[in-house]
């Protein structure tokens, strides 16, 4: 049993084979016969004689676990281990995860989805739990073969960079020294003195720097971000156990706290990257930035205070999870992590860190393309289809297409992250094909990432579904009204609700949550078209009557 922070108390079992055993299953267990044994007084009995039952609160409680079993083996195990070792949420170790292999990979590999269609493999992902779960705990352990593998290339490379920059500076010192002399030159010495400095500028000019290998940064503003991704080779990883990039992208330490998340946002889609400043220019190809983030829920819901932020499509790009706390149920005795597993791990992203890049004709960095099987283009293909009607305007999904709009494409990604993991013992994953068993699996992650992202959008308060849900629950408490029919709705939103079709969403929202249930249609008279009716929970209703709404906690 968790209490949420809400105050809303929710139940269920975490086991993998008991995803079907809800707080009704736990009653069984303290109370036997109590279904049979029926409502006490009228006022629990619905429409239709069932049970009244206490509303559900939006988006708190049956969000879906994490499919694990989606993971290829030796990835499944760690993550498996390492949350029983520290007692978290799954969601978390396994969605970190997909951003270290992300990260390993970007840049190497793509995911040619179909002609003229191609999907790079790095991910934003962001997911929230809140203090004293133990995230930072979950992180070290993650992207502990990231940071141990970014030391001992810097260790290798150091003499190497330490030499390149002496040579350079010495050229530098020459190049001075050339000018000079050439400015006070005549004639043919001037000539030669001037060829010379000329050869040795464009020498120095087009001389690639080597710099100190780096995998991850944190906190970093934007603009040292750009650097990074010229130096490194056009990617990066931002991977921070809190939400301080947030506060960066919103311009921390920027002239007037101006908002600075463009290089996030092509580094994303991996549009060319052009920074022409003073003291500074800078140009990255194909920036590849992926961003692995275990922030708190209060993160989620401050993102509403920089419009911005969804206004420009960054909130769109993340993946979200919002797993259920243990918190208050942990074992205190959990074995810890089977050296084994943890050596797998280890050795399995390292391998796939030291995969080499693709180039093209010029010898320029060029990811090997992740093909498809014609088998996983029809799964995605009927994904696709499956998902489109949903975002129309008032589909399910109608109010955040910005995200769901590009599920189809993270799906594409995440088979690709999936295919590297699956492939991380041969030396050129690329040469083999994308099943359609891998898509089958990414296909199952993205229905999971759909209604976390719900909740998040929610939280953010960008849901409109939910917002207007809260809307009609605050007219029912000020009405005090205990059935009432859609066409009553419609009459005191006319101004917010411009069609009546636009009520079905929010109250099928409120009749699932349990606020609310059908009545058999009202007459509306003659020459009129009869309206759906509904009755009010009794149980919310009863509760609600001395508070404001505002303050309820089914409706925050």
């Amino acid at each position: 049993m968790v209490q949420l922070p809400n105050g809303a108390v929710a139940a269920g079992c975490h086991h993998d084979g008991c995803s079907e055993r809800d707080w009704h299953a736990l009653r069984d267990q303290v109370e036997p016969g109590w279904r049979a044994a029926g409502p006490p007084t009228s006022i629990t009995t619905a429409p239709g004689g069932a049970r009244w039952e206490p509303p559900l609160p939006f988006h708190q409680i049956d969000l879906p676990p994490f499919p694990i079993d989606a993971l290829p083996d030796w990835l499944r195990s760690f993550v498996k281990a390492e949350a029983t070792a520290t007692q978290t949420p799954v969601d978390l170790a396994a969605v970190l995860s997909l951003s270290v292999i992300a990260a390993c990979c970007a840049k190497k590999v793509a995911v040619f989805m179909r002609e003229g269609y191609v999907e790079p493999v790095n991910i934003f992902t962001a997911t929230a739990l809140a203090s004293g779960n133990r995230k930072s705990a979950v992180f070290r352990a993650m992207t502990e073969p990231l940071a141990d593998h970014e030391r001992s290339e810097a260790q290798r490379t150091s003499k190497e960079i330490a030499k390149q920059r002496a040579e350079h500076q010495i050229k530098e010192s020459i190049l001075k020294n050339l000018k000079a002399q050439a400015a006070s030159a005549k004639g043919k010495e001037r000539d030669r003195l001037t060829q010379e400095a000329a050869e040795l500028a464009v020498e120095l000019e087009t001389t690639i720097m080597a710099s100190p290998t780096r995998y991850i940064a944190d906190d970093c503003t934007p603009e040292r971000l750009a650097t990074l991704l010229r130096d490194q080779g056009g990617r990066i990883a931002v991977m921070s156990p809190e939400g301080d990039v947030f506060d960066l992208m919103a311009g921390r330490y920027a002239n007037k706290g101006k908002s600075n998340f463009g290089v996030f946002l092509k580094g994303h889609a991996g549009d060319p990257l052009r920074v022409d400043r003073v003291g500074r220019s800078e140009y990255v190809k194909q920036p590849a930035i992926t961003i692995g983030l275990a922030i708190q829920p209060d993160v989620i819901g401050g993102l509403a205070e920089s419009p911005e932020f969804r206004g420009r499509g960054l909130l769109g790009r993340f993946l979200y999870a919002l797993p259920v706390s243990l918190l208050g149920h942990r074992d205190l005795d959990a074995p810890p992590v089977p050296d084994e597993i943890r050596a797998e791990y280890h050795a399995k992203v390292t391998a796939l860190l030291s995969l080499p890049f693709g180039t093209d004709p010029n010898g320029d960095r060029e990811p090997h393309l992740l093909r498809l099987t014609s088998e996983a283009q029809a799964k995605l293909r009927d994904f696709a289809g499956w998902l489109e009607p949903q975002l129309a305007e008032f589909g399910e999904l109608g109010c955040m297409t910005d995200w769901a709009g590009k599920l189809v494409g993270a799906v594409g990604r995440i088979a690709g992250i999936l295919h590297m993991v699956a492939q991380a013992h041969t030396n050129a994953p690329w040469e083999s094909t994308i099943l359609g068993a891998t898509i089958e699996r990414a296909i199952r992650i993205g229905q999971y990432l759909i209604p976390h992202a719900r909740a998040a959008f929610a939280a953010m308060g960008a849901d409109a579904v939910v917002e207007h849900a809260k809307t009609i629950l605050r007219w029912i408490e000020n009405q005090n009204a205990r059935e009432f029919t859609k066409r009553d709705v419609h009459q005191a939103f006319r101004g917010r609700f411009k069609r009546v079709e636009e009520l079905d969403a929010p109250l099928e929202l409120l009749r699932t949550h349990g606020y609310l249930a059908s009545r058999p249609t009202a007459s509306a008279g003659p020459g009129r078209k009869p309206s759906p009716k509904f009755e009010v929970n009794p149980l919310w209703l009863s509760r609600s009557t001395d508070r404001n709404c505002e303050e309820c906690e089914h409706c925050e």
